[in-house]
């Protein structure tokens, strides 16, 4: 088993709304570079840890569990008010995060 721990960049804005053209070309090309996910499969390739079928079959089960829980999303009640404001934090991870 391995434990990967990535660093990433939200490229996109926080909501529709949000176009994110605060951020200089420059930066997004910067992450773009260092983007922890595009290295993992380039370096899996590479290591012949994963062939482009593995990881083509990868991102159709991904893609699968997205649309599969968009559904559900969609099919569901709208929460109550007194649960709007329930499972917002973490409450075991007090130790770890300041």
């Amino acid at each position: 088993p391995y434990f990967i721990e990535a660093h990433t960049y939200r490229f996109e804005g926080h909501s529709m709304a949000d176009k994110g053209d605060y951020r200089s070309p420059r930066e997004l090309e910067m992450f773009r570079k260092k983007d922890p996910i595009d290295l993992l499969v380039k370096r899996s390739l590479r290591e012949g840890w994963l062939t482009e079928e593995q990881l083509r079959l990868i991102d159709q089960k991904v893609e699968a569990v997205v649309e599969e829980s968009v559904e559900f999303a969609l099919n569901s009640p709208e929460p109550s008010e007194e649960e709007l404001y329930t499972d917002l934090y973490c409450g075991v991870c007090s130790d770890v995060i300041p």
